[in-house]
């Protein structure tokens, strides 16, 4: 009870009462009305796309994202599940142009409250319903120019592309400047909660209109937030709600009031904000102006900075003490400080800090290698989607720190890779081969050492334009070059594909013909590379298995596709007897002979398609020394010789022969097969292509696996009584 009680009155300390309204401290200006029509984007489509890019657990209601995003994005419910989508566009498109009731929308404002350990102290999340969350989610994919617009250069987390890594690149080239004499970095206490919520909905009706409106619905009034374990009812009034996927740019134009009177006070000291995290940098005097007018100004906008956890980084180590008599309170140092993931400062202490985080993520890795032991693909997917990204931030926005990330590749190489393979000695050669991309045939356990400075030098020249906008220091709105953007991102992914593609070129001239073969394999596309790796022992497949018979669900998977886009599909169909036809050598002459699917229009209207279905397991000893491109050309003339002539001249139709390798690979003419196929569903469901294909594509791989697998592993069945007793 006593700690129950205790967090209950933290949460409440997090959660202050509403402020007024500080006119000095406030845009002046009409607050204009935006034309509706900018909001006509937001219709249906658009809704069923933010449901499906929506992630999250549920709020008060219970409904989770992936519930909503099946209610509004599944086929299943046909029309009514369009409707719906329909109609919460009308309801968003209301919300962002008209005054609403808050009594009748204040279910929907409602945040189920949740405290996360900071160590020490907490952090309240408030997890809002869902619909809030898709509705959010719309107005910033229409409105991201806008909000860009009001906050851009010098508030960076507005929704510009590149934010955080060009506030971090800009904010060492000041420390870096001979000019600058210190750099200060804040920090906030609770800011996000007590930003003055009143003043922020004037800013942002000045700023950016086409925002304010909606923000003035969700912010206008206090919301409730619902604590689990708790009767009692916290009141949201004042800031944003952290958790609100438009938080960001509420505070972000909410703020920029402050950044302009900090311009107007310190015109001299350059400075860059991500939401709260603000850094200044000049000569002396000038960061100690932007620091007295920051604390004089910032608690009148509802930003409190905290002197304790404010770091003043100097560049003469002699003059420490002075600095802590010019700035009471402020942490001195000489070393440098950790700003928003990356570090400012000296190069040893730069070094000092990574080298930190390099011990953290080793544990991270050896934790995750005792976990391949039963689990390999839960591994797998753990160390790949989050542990390998921890760093990758880092690369990307500190600079030469290659060689102390060697730590991180040599427990890659001989702890990780042998408990998700089964290699108890990793050559030089495969862990080359591990580190390439899925599609280039490798499992994408990439090596920091190698990556680390192409992926600053790709940050670098992405953000260019941005940073040195932070650096002059001007108010003047951002133009975003998209472009121009687009070509630089372009160039880097061409630069880091040229690099691999040489790497793996390299590869293939130095290692034996058996581990060529494997990597081509992997390298198709539709290669399972997770579960069929290049080692054996990663999925213990015999070479000598049977798998005849044992691929009904991939051909019952291509039946139900062709149920919905052709006619008359059947399942083992009959094929006419022969009568007195003249049929090439080596066809099947059997009159009982049947195929595995037949179906109408598929090609062209009436036209009846026969499909035969093979899956062939690469490494089997027939197929084992037969080039890739050769041995699927043997089974598709195999199948060809037998049913193609009977097809044509018997039952005056079309034959596709459809094989498929264990490894995911597909014959030509299964993968033309399997393009037509998904072009026709994509009429047929007005869906996008590329979606389809990939879709099909991996509900195929899928069947594959389950067909590989009961080669392996066989039927499971329970065992009857008479197996038990004896």
């Amino acid at each position: 009870w006593y700690q129950r009680r205790v967090r209950v009155d933290t949460l409440r300390s997090k959660h202050p009462t509403a402020n007024p309204m500080d006119v000095d401290c406030t845009f002046e200006g009409p607050i204009e009305i935006p034309d509706p029509i900018l909001f006509n984007s937001i219709d249906g489509t658009l809704v069923r796309r933010a449901a499906k890019l929506t992630r999250g657990s549920a709020g008060p209601s219970g409904m989770d994202a992936e519930s909503w995003g099946r209610i509004l994005g599944s086929k299943h419910f046909r029309a009514v599940g369009t409707a719906l989508c329909d109609s919460l566009a009308t309801f968003i498109r209301t919300l962002a142009t008209q005054d609403v009731n808050h009594d009748l929308i204040a279910p929907l404002l409602a945040s189920r409250l949740v405290p996360l350990d900071k160590q020490p102290g907490i952090r309240p999340i408030g997890i809002g319903e869902i619909l809030r969350r898709i509705a959010g989610k719309c107005l910033a994919m229409v409105l991201k120019s806008d909000v860009t617009a009001a906050t851009a250069p010098l508030q960076t987390c507005g929704g510009i592309e590149g934010g955080v890594e060009s506030s971090v690149h800009a904010v060492r080239e000041m420390y870096q400047d001979p000019a600058t004499e210190c750099v200060m970095l804040v920090d906030a206490s609770n800011a996000f909660n007590c930003l003055n919520r009143k003043s922020a909905l004037q800013n942002t009706g000045v700023l950016c209109p086409s925002l304010h409106q909606y923000l003035k619905n969700i912010y206008g009034e206090p919301s409730d937030l619902i604590l689990r374990g708790s009767n009692q009812k916290l009141k949201s009034a004042e800031g944003t709600t952290q958790g609100c996927n438009l938080a960001m740019d509420f505070y972000g134009v909410g703020i920029m009031k402050l950044i302009n009177i900090l311009k107007e006070q310190a015109p001299n000291c350059r400075n860059s904000w991500f939401a709260d995290d603000s850094a200044g940098a000049g000569k002396t005097e000038d960061v100690k102006c932007w620091w007295d007018a920051l604390q004089h100004y910032g608690p009148r906008v509802g930003y409190f900075p905290q002197p304790e956890k404010t770091c003043l980084i100097v560049k003469d180590p002699k003059k420490i003490e002075y600095f802590k008599s010019l700035f009471p309170g402020v942490h001195v140092t000489a070393d440098g400080s950790r700003y928003l993931g990356s570090f400012i400062g000296t190069k040893n202490a730069t070094e000092s800090y990574v080298d930190t985080k390099v011990k953290e993520w080793i544990n991270d890795i050896e934790d995750i290698s005792n976990a391949a032991a039963s689990e390999p693909q839960f591994a797998y997917s753990a160390y790949y989607y989050g542990v390998m990204r921890k760093w990758t931030f880092l690369m990307r926005t500190t600079p030469d720190i290659s060689n102390l990330l060697a730590p991180i590749e040599r427990v890659i190489k001989s702890k990780l890779i042998p408990a998700l393979t089964g290699i108890t000695t990793v050559s030089e050669t495969l862990r080359d081969v591990f580190s390439l991309s899925q599609k280039n045939g490798g499992l994408g356990l990439q090596n920091p050492v190698e990556l680390s400075d192409t992926e600053y030098n790709c940050s670098r020249s992405i953000n260019e334009d941005l940073i040195e906008a932070i650096m002059g220091n001007s108010l003047d709105p951002f133009l975003h070059d998209i472009n121009k953007i687009a070509k630089a991102k372009l160039q880097s992914k061409k630069t880091k594909t040229e690099q691999e593609q040489q790497k793996k070129f390299a590869i293939l001239n130095t290692c034996g013909e058996e581990l060529g073969r494997q990597i081509a394999l992997t390298s198709e596309k539709g290669a399972s590379l997770i579960l069929y790796g290049l080692h054996p022992s990663l999925i213990k497949i015999r070479y000598d298995i049977k798998l005849d018979g044992r691929h009904n669900h991939l051909r019952d998977t291509l039946s139900n596709f062709l149920d919905v886009v052709c006619k008359d599909v059947v399942r083992e169909p009959p094929l006419l007897p022969i009568t007195n036809e003249d049929l090439p050598r080596g066809t099947t002459l059997k009159n009982d002979a049947r195929r595995d699917i037949s179906c109408r229009g598929f090609y062209t209207p009436l036209d009846r398609t026969f499909l035969d279905v093979r899956v062939l397991h690469s490494n089997s000893p027939s197929n084992a020394k037969k080039p890739l491109a050769g041995m699927y050309k043997t089974h598709e003339n195999e199948k060809k010789s037998k049913y193609i002539h009977r097809a044509v001249q018997v039952e005056k139709g079309n034959f596709c022969p459809f094989v498929m390798s264990t490894t995911g690979g597909l014959t030509p003419e299964a993968a033309c097969f399997v393009k037509r196929l998904s072009s026709k569903f994509s009429q047929k469901l007005s869906q996008s292509y590329p979606n389809v294909l990939g879709f099909v594509r991996r509900k195929l791989r899928f069947e594959s696996l389950r067909t590989t697998l009961m080669g392996v592993r066989g039927y499971r069945k329970s065992k009857t009584i008479f197996q038990i007793l004896t």
